[in-house]
């Protein structure tokens, strides 16, 4: 019965879905252990520090996530394409080639901890020394993942996602017992990062022993990709930056309660990128335009439920777990509406998978560069409505644009379209 079932699914929606199930269901879980950790650390955060700390927290991790704009983020991608095709020296070579660009980190990090130090605000100048201290490693070592996800191992991808995610988050809850300092909670949550980083790489390259071979092409590829990158997380981080300086502390503690849930519900497209990459990557455009629109019908159906459930139950999680931020309720509905825009990342890895840097460039500046416009105008005009404004508008964008370069006519031969992804 179940097979005739799975034969049907498969059939309607052109998913090989007893390829992608094992792998789906062990990414799902690990992103859902992940996910709940990571949530649990805010709510008991939220509930334990004052709505200024707990800000000022969430800024602290902010200037982190400004600082790691400059890292080669894209080294991830373009590692994981070429591991997918037998070419695992580019692990080390990536991770080398991470740790001496990041001179411009620690430049950016010690510029900002110096400003909020000459300002006065120790706790800021001092978070972000260590975020500059921690940042190199903490971007440059996690590539090993790419080792793992090239060889379509998503069972260990899992299991040692969910270590990324919850070890940290322990040592914090243990710290937090201890301590309400908010530069110590910090810093253990940091320094947690980079030596549960160390011994991971150590682990995970023992255990799958990568050979040395090198395509060259990957660390320009790599290079590309972080380029891109840059404006896409400066825009990424900076709805909180505008809102800690127009809004203030308390306002983005309210923000960031607000975006928590249904934020963790978004990295639920990470599971896609996850295992399409490797697959799109060996499949030619041509067959990927034939076979895609059942699967962004069926993802978009998906997200629509996702999204009605969260809406549904989001008064009852707020009221329970934080109760002195009932105020972020309607702003976290609001924000869930994101979630429907999951078509637009599938395609968009798509474009991804194939190096067609043109359309990288085009998607990652543009978009961005909106946002960042959007954020700056709509924040101080309409609060935190005026930020989701500025993320609604910049995704429908996004789509429209990934839409015109995914299915824009091409030539050439590929996999034959009858043949399931």
């Amino acid at each position: 019965m179940w097979s005739s079932v799975i034969s049907s699914l498969e059939r309607r929606s052109h998913l090989s879905l007893r390829t992608h199930l094992p792998s789906t269901l062990w990414l799902f879980g690990g992103q859902m252990i992940g996910s709940v950790g990571s949530l649990v650390l805010t709510v008991l955060l939220a509930n334990t520090l004052s709505e200024n700390d707990f800000g000022t927290y969430k800024y602290l991790l902010t200037i982190f996530g400004f600082i790691s704009v400059i890292a080669l983020t894209g080294f991830a991608t373009s590692v994981t394409r070429s591991v997918a095709h037998g070419y695992e020296g580019e692990l080390k070579a990536g991770i080398k080639t991470s740790l001496r660009y990041s001179f411009g980190m620690i430049g950016l990090g010690l510029a900002i901890s110096g400003y909020y130090l000459w300002q006065g605000n120790l706790i800021i100048g001092i978070g972000s020394l260590v975020a500059t201290l921690t940042a190199p490693l903490v971007n440059s070592l996690p590539l090993y993942t790419a080792l793992i996800n090239g060889r379509h191992d998503h069972k260990n991808y899992s299991i040692v996602g969910i270590l990324i995610n919850v070890v940290p988050v322990l040592t914090s809850l243990i710290a937090l017992y201890f301590t309400t300092s908010i530069l110590t909670l910090f810093a253990v949550y940091m320094v947690s990062q980079v030596v549960l980083h160390l011994v991971l790489y150590y682990v995970v390259t023992n255990h799958y022993k990568p050979n040395d071979k090198r395509d060259h092409r990957s660390t320009t590829y790599g290079k590309h990709l972080s380029l891109m990158n840059v404006l896409g997380g400066i825009s990424y981080q900076l709805d909180k930056v505008v809102v800690w300086h127009v809004l203030g502390p308390v306002q983005l503690a309210v923000y960031t309660i607000a975006i928590a849930p249904a934020q963790q519900l978004r990295y639920l497209n990470k599971i896609l990128t996850t295992i399409t990459l490797p697959r799109f990557s060996q499949r030619s455009l041509n067959h990927l335009q034939a076979t895609m629109i059942p699967k962004l019908l069926a993802l978009l159906l998906v997200s629509a439920g996702i999204v009605l459930g969260y809406i549904l139950i989001a008064p009852f999680l707020f009221t329970y777990f934080v109760p002195t931020y009932t105020e972020a309720i309607i702003y976290s509905q609001v924000f869930a509406f994101l979630i429907l825009f999951f078509p637009a990342g599938l395609l968009q890895e798509a474009i991804k998978a194939h190096a067609d840097t043109k359309a990288l460039y085009i998607i990652q500046t543009v978009i961005p560069g909106l946002k960042i416009i959007l954020l700056l105008v709509l924040t101080p005009l309409f609060g935190i409505f005026g930020v989701l404004g500025a993320m609604f508008i910049c995704e429908i964008t996004r789509l429209i644009i990934v839409l015109w370069y995914f299915y824009r006519p091409l030539g050439g031969t590929g996999v034959p379209a009858e043949h399931v992804a």
